[in-house]
């Protein structure tokens, strides 16, 4: 089946600012997968649905699928105030964030 990932924000995010393989990236052993986004509860809650099933990203046993969405560099998601996501939970704008879920075959 397909990867679904459901990202709950603490703030409303600009939508136009998130592009997948951009500043969202899903990759797996086998590469980079691209992805459906839907947006829900006034731009707080993302879900990244894959087009590629998650065995074809990331056959069983190999590693898994990691999540990366990104706060820094030229192109950060941003919320519905510009402001940088803080992605990696320091209280300040900015930062990246990455979590990785194993497969189970």
């Amino acid at each position: 089946g397909k990867a679904v990932f459901t990202i709950q924000f603490n703030v409303a995010i600009d939508t136009d600012s998130v592009a997948i393989g951009d500043n969202i990236q899903i990759s797996g052993a086998n590469g980079s997968a691209t992805a459906t986004i839907e947006w829900r509860d006034d731009n707080t809650t993302m879900q990244l649905t894959t087009l590629q099933n998650f065995t074809t990203i990331s056959p069983c046993f190999s590693g898994g699928i990691t999540l990366e969405i990104f706060g820094d560099g030229a192109n950060p998601v941003m919320d519905a105030q510009g402001k940088a996501i803080d992605g990696n939970n320091n209280g300040l704008p900015g930062g990246d964030w990455t979590d990785s879920y194993d497969i189970l075959c």
